[in-house]
This record gives structure tokens, sequence and C-alpha cells, in this order.
């Protein structure tokens, strides 16, 4: 894992057990995601039926999670590229609380939920009632919207938070 991540061919995002600024401090060493760096090469290992059923994004036709976890490797790779080097998340123990990315800026720690359709972010809505969060992003496959403090973009352009 080590020489992987020296080589620049993966990332590790590790989970925070607080959401206080600076991240790094509460992050969990043992708590972590691996994303690669190049999702192009990340869809060229499947064969080719999958491959296939990637570019038509018919709905149903392929597994939630493969897809779901596609789109964070995009998202991941994205952030990255766009300069954000130390990425976080946050899940609780019992899965019933998750946000995909948190990055720090200015403005302070800013949540990222990344979702394959259009579906409900319950994580993202609790997070965004509290006083110490800004505003969030949604990347969605959809438009753009603007919900209160959450913002909600389409998966390409999660280059701009």
């Amino acid at each position: 894992m080590e020489w992987l991540s020296g080589a620049c061919l993966i990332k590790t995002v590790k989970n925070v057990n607080e959401y206080t600024m600076p991240l790094s401090f509460h992050s969990d060493e043992d708590s972590f995601r691996v994303y690669p760096t190049d999702v192009g090469l990340l869809a060229a290992m499947y064969e080719y039926p999958l491959k296939e059923k990637l570019i038509a994004n018919e709905p149903g036709s392929l597994n939630p999670y493969l897809k779901g976890g596609m789109h964070e490797a995009l998202v991941a790779d994205m952030l990255i590229k766009n300069g954000h080097d130390d990425l976080f998340f946050k899940k609780n123990e019992s899965a019933t609380f998750e946000i995909e990315f948190l990055i720090e800026n200015a403005d302070g720690i800013i949540p990222i939920e990344v979702k394959a359709g259009n579906s409900r972010s319950r994580s993202l809505d609790n997070l965004l009632k509290r006083d110490d969060v800004p505003y969030g992003y949604k990347l969605v496959d959809g438009n753009v919207g603007r919900s209160g403090k959450k913002i909600t973009l389409p998966l390409y352009m999660a280059m701009f938070p």
C-alpha cells in the first residue's frame, strides 16, 4: 500500500472520529478507504460486458455498489487533481451516517456526498443542521440546484468544490 501510494497510483482517505479542524488530528489510522488515482485504469481492469454497462448507464444494469464505487473513485480523483491533497470521510460504526468526503478550506470543513443517482442524502441533511457547517455539496447524476446550505452539482462538476 505504501509503495502504491508513493507511486501516486492510489490515495488513502481516512475516517475521522470528530468533525473538528484540523481533520488530520482526528483521523483514524486503522479506518480508511483506498481510491485509484486513475479511474480509466480502474475501468480498464473490468471485463468488456461490465465496461459496456458502465458506458450505457442504463438504470438497473449495474450493481448499485459497483456503480457507486466507480462514482466515488471518480470524485476522489477529481478532488485530488483539483488540489485537495488531504481527503477524509466520516462513517459511524453502525453505518447509519456516512459522508463520502470531507475537505477543509477557508470556510471550514465542507462535506461532500456522492450519489450514483439522485437519491436522498440523509447524512448530509443531518450534518447541514449544524451551525459550524457553512454549506455542503451533493454530487449527483442530475442537475444543479440549491436548497438551504445544500448545493447540488452534477458529478462532472466535482472539480469545483
